[in-house]
């Protein structure tokens, strides 16, 4: 597996960029490039979240598999088979494409690319693309305000 070319999405630094803030941006791209089968993490580095995946899914209305530990596909490329560790051992999923796919660890070995390919790699395109370039992907935090101060009127006994 390996990728043709890369699209960095680039936000201002000190912005929080929130889940819902990546997966519209994520949304964009999907909706201009159309690809069958979305790829992603299940964590990012600055939290535990697991949200972004399931946020793309709802938001492009396509199937989704969360905590894949393997990955097939199925019927000539036009489902996926996707099982997923649970409490009780493996769980199966086939959908059909395009779906969303979110990983876990154990769903491929590491391997190392060698440096003819290093080199290769380094000649391909990509694409920068700051966020603010789609309206439709705001990266910037929300504009919350909460008075920790007030307290709820207390309830009454019946």
């Amino acid at each position: 597996m390996g990728a043709d070319s890369a699209i960095h999405i680039e936000h201002p630094d000190g912005d929080v960029v929130e889940p819902l803030a990546v997966a519209k941006a994520l949304r964009a791209i999907v909706e201009s490039e159309k690809p069958d089968l979305v790829l992603m993490g299940k964590q990012a580095i600055d939290d535990d979240a697991s949200q972004v995946g399931g946020m793309l899914g709802g938001l492009l209305s396509w199937p989704q598999a969360n905590f894949a530990s393997s990955v097939e596909l199925k019927d000539g490329g036009k489902a996926v088979e996707v099982a997923r560790e649970i409490d009780g051992g493996l769980e199966t999923l086939r959908m059909a494409l395009p779906a969303i796919v979110t990983t876990d660890l154990r769903l491929n070995e590491p391997r190392y690319a060698s440096l003819p390919n290093i080199m290769k790699v380094s000649c391909l395109p990509t694409c920068f693309q700051p966020a603010s370039r789609n309206p439709r992907c705001p990266a910037g935090p929300r504009n919350l305000a909460c008075d920790a101060r007030a307290r709820p009127a207390p309830t009454q006994a019946r």
